[in-house]
């Protein structure tokens, strides 16, 4: 529906296809979410990194099947204190979530967790992992 408006939203990063919320005029809505949910959560469960979240780049992910799509990311890490992935939506069956080890270690590429979404769930994770 967004695509459809007619509204135009810069590119929520390098890899994906989707808007970023301070741009569709939530700024607020997300200053008061990570305020009163995710510093609490970050502060109780990441201590040190998650005491005091500053700022925020929020957006929503658009993913595209087939030919040209992102259905697949490469490995990446998030330049955050702590990252908030929620699934959202109705349309769409299965998303995976894969943690590898961090980036400067010899164990970069071999995998750790995987965390299956359901529409609805949420990750809270820290920091370039």
């Amino acid at each position: 529906r967004f695509y459809a408006s007619g509204l135009k939203s810069s590119k929520p990063n390098s890899m994906n296809h989707g808007a970023v919320l301070d741009e569709m005029g939530l700024s607020a809505v997300v200053a008061d979410f990570q305020r009163e949910v995710i510093q609490p959560l970050a502060r109780a469960l990441f201590p040190g990194v998650g005491d005091e979240l500053d700022g925020h780049h929020a957006f929503v992910v658009h993913y595209k099947r087939g030919p040209g799509g992102d259905e697949d990311l490469p490995p990446h890490r998030d330049d955050s204190e702590v990252t908030f992935n929620v699934a959202l939506g109705n349309f769409w069956t299965g998303s995976e979530l894969s943690f590898c080890g961090r980036m400067q270690e010899a164990d970069v590429n071999q995998l750790k967790l995987r965390h299956q979404f359901r529409i609805g769930s949420a990750v809270l994770h820290q920091f370039r992992i």
